[in-house]
């Protein structure tokens, strides 16, 4: 059994005279061999980034491949995304 349980959490303070304009969408994430949640959320004059992984197998079977690319590619779009700051 191979299993990998990430908990990352990061944070961006916005300059004074500076508001975020557009940040990247949550996502969750859920397959039988993994689930995965990232949350966006402005607190203050702070954004933070919670991210949550887990997998539950080293080895994906050729079946479930194809769900597994998907979410990937899901994942890799948001996680591409920018987070864009307007000055006020």
């Amino acid at each position: 059994s191979y299993n990998i349980n990430l908990d990352i959490s990061n944070s961006l303070q916005v300059p004074n005279g500076y508001s975020v304009s557009s940040m990247p969408k949550n996502i969750h994430l859920t397959g039988r061999l993994h689930n995965i949640e990232i949350q966006y959320k402005l607190e203050n004059d702070k954004l933070i980034m919670n991210k949550k992984i887990t997998a539950n197998a080293g080895v994906i079977s050729l079946r479930e491949m194809s769900a597994w690319q998907k979410d990937i590619a899901k994942l890799q779009e948001i996680t591409g995304s920018q987070i864009i700051l307007k000055k006020l």
